[in-house]
């Protein structure tokens, strides 16, 4: 099971172009690596493996959510509850089962139900399942058993939508969060087998990964209303339209107010030719409206800092909103919860990024400080040692740093490194930049084992039909020509690897093919 941070920078879109800088200098050798195929599995598609693969929850190809009026609300819905992780990313969900010895069982899901692809997650023995999904608008954390079938994990009356965060390795313990009326913030919550539903403390409002064994839980506290998510929702969404690309003339700009209803924002933006900073209103129906009675700000030529305190109040006051609707930034922490020890805020830390399965390594971003919106938040790593910050490591501090995969105990780390211009994925041990063999090639990260120690990789090239690439002990082999997806490859979704490292499953266009790894 992987553990990645899925922070919603727009420079995230990389992350499924990650580029793998080396390759093998000679032709490959696939006979001590690659099986036959043990299935070809026609109209599915993997969307988990069990920890030796034997078991997969399979899907059909591009079954998107249904675009229902109750669908699209909720997908707004947890965009503004849960700004930092894409849980409002949702996949149809009615054809979802479970495939052993061969065998489908479906979930039994009703006809337009969806859920929450990216937070599913599969036990290592693939008997339960935890998922958020539903129908109709609705949300709900399930868990579904071999045995039993599918179970809510939140009782009746106590939560008006809830979800999955993660699950232990054995199925026993599950974290999610849950929303107990329309006007509250989010709340986490952990399942036990042996005592059902509790909830986690009130700092924390999102946890997002838990250990193996279930006792230790990472996530974010919101220092938020629900007024100032959803602000911060209608700010986020003006400012992915990237309403000042391609106009040289303009650099930074910054929201000042969001106007109740969200279809006006009013803000300033710097020219980049002189030190002058000019106001603007946006307005949802007409783009954009010149604020002419706030003025120009203009810096001092006796060299002081410009009043932009002032400056904003005026344009405030221009824009005809009120001081209620001036706009303030998202601030989060980032909070570590333990058994028996309770809750630890990571100084500095604004957002989760990953944790090791043993549960000893915690991974966060720091918070930035006033000033630096255009900067990158730092990726620090937490143990018992202290705490590190790994773009020292890399020594390219304006990056966006994902953590791709890792091993249990946190030794290994696979990052994907996302500039301005590229993308590549690099691989630290034991905090230090580990050197990859032969020369350069194009190469995307498709997943890698629980101990980091092998990684199914695919070639991104359409002309060789994506052919898949298997990096062990540091030796690179190839996967042979057996399941290639051909020109259909679904990049993300397109390879995933058992935790055991031993089977690989490629999703093609309408089939998947599962292939086992020699020893």
């Amino acid at each position: 099971m992987l553990h990645f941070s899925r922070k919603p920078f727009a420079m995230a879109l990389l992350l499924s172009l990650n580029s793998v800088a080396w390759a093998a200098s000679e032709t490959p050798d696939t006979s001590a690596v690659v099986k036959p195929v043990d299935a070809v599995l026609q109209d599915r598609q993997v969307e988990l493996l069990s920890y030796d693969g034997s078991v997969q929850l399979l899907n059909t190809p591009g079954n998107n959510a249904p675009q229902s009026s109750g669908v699209v609300t909720l997908a707004n819905t947890l965009r503004t509850l849960l700004p930092l992780h894409e849980q409002w990313v949702l996949r149809g969900a009615e054809q979802l089962a479970i495939r052993a010895q061969g065998k489908e069982s479906k979930l039994g899901l009703p006809a337009g139900s969806y859920y929450v692809p990216s937070t599913a997650r599969l036990s290592d023995d693939g008997t339960v399942l935890a998922l958020a999904a539903g129908h109709n608008g609705q949300l709900h954390a399930m868990r579904w058993q071999t045995t039993k079938g599918l179970q809510p994990l939140i009782p009746a009356g106590k939560a008006h939508i809830s979800g999955v965060s993660d699950m232990s390795n054995d199925g026993r313990t599950i974290i999610g969060w849950y929303q107990a009326s329309p006007s509250d913030l989010t709340r986490g919550f952990m399942w036990t087998e042996a005592g059902g539903f509790t909830p986690l403390p009130a700092m924390l409002n999102e946890p997002v990964f838990t250990s193996a064994d279930g006792n230790v839980v990472l996530g974010e506290h919101y220092r938020a209303t629900l007024k100032s998510l959803q602000q911060n929702q209608q700010a986020q969404a003006f400012m992915n339209s990237m309403p000042f690309d391609g106009q040289d003339e303009f650099g930074y700009y910054e929201v000042v107010a969001v106007s109740h209803d969200g279809q006006r924002i009013a803000g300033y933006v710097a020219h980049t030719a002189e030190p002058v900073w000019q106001p603007f209103l946006w307005i949802a129906d007409n783009g954009f409206t010149d604020l002419d009675s706030a003025g120009l700000l203009e810096k001092p030529q006796n060299g002081a800092e410009p009043d932009f305190a002032a400056f904003r109040q005026r344009i405030i006051k221009a824009a005809g909103m009120s001081a209620s609707e001036a706009f303030t930034p998202l601030s989060t922490q980032a909070v570590l919860w333990q058994v028996g020890k309770g809750v630890e805020l990571l100084d500095g830390m604004e957002s989760s990024a990953g944790l090791s399965r043993d549960g000893k390594q915690a991974f966060a971003y720091s918070a930035l400080k006033p000033g630096q919106s255009f900067e990158m938040p730092q990726l620090w790593r937490f143990n018992a040692k202290g705490r590190k910050n790994l773009h020292d490591v890399i020594a390219e501090p304006d990056v966006y740093l994902p953590i791709y995969g890792m091993s249990e105990d946190g030794s290994r780390v696979w990052l994907s490194v996302n500039g301005d211009t590229e993308s590549r994925t690099v691989l630290l041990v034991d905090a230090a930049l580990h050197e990859m063999p032969s020369e350069p090639e194009e190469l995307v990260l498709g997943g890698t084992s629980r101990d980091a120690a092998t990684s199914a990789l695919f070639v991104q090239d359409l002309e060789q039909g994506y052919p898949v690439m298997i990096l062990r002990d540091n030796q690179l082999f190839a996967a042979g020509d057996q399941c290639r997806a051909g020109d259909a490859a679904l990049l993300t979704e397109y390879l995933k690897i058992s935790a055991n490292g031993k089977v690989i499953a490629v999703n093609k266009e309408n089939a998947t093919c599962l292939q086992t790894l020699q020893p």
